[in-house]
């Protein structure tokens, strides 16, 4: 099986290709996942995520997508 991502989730020029016209920020992560099998965080090289928002990552996330972090 192949991997296929970036390493981020949250790029505004997207809207229009990769997501849908009137995607808000707030939804690109749940719609890059239904798109690409992976997606690399990087956020542990700035600072440790909360649980919180860990949390709120996998639930809007396929439970095949790995998170790498």
């Amino acid at each position: 099986m192949f991997y296929l991502g970036c390493p981020l989730w949250a790029y505004k020029d997207w809207v229009g290709d990769l997501f849908p016209p009137g995607a808000r920020a707030s939804d690109f992560l749940r719609l890059y996942s239904r798109r690409l099998t992976t997606v690399e965080g990087n956020t542990t090289f700035y600072a440790t995520p909360r649980p919180e928002m860990v949390a709120r990552w996998a639930a809007e996330t396929p439970r095949e997508l790995p998170l790498l972090l």
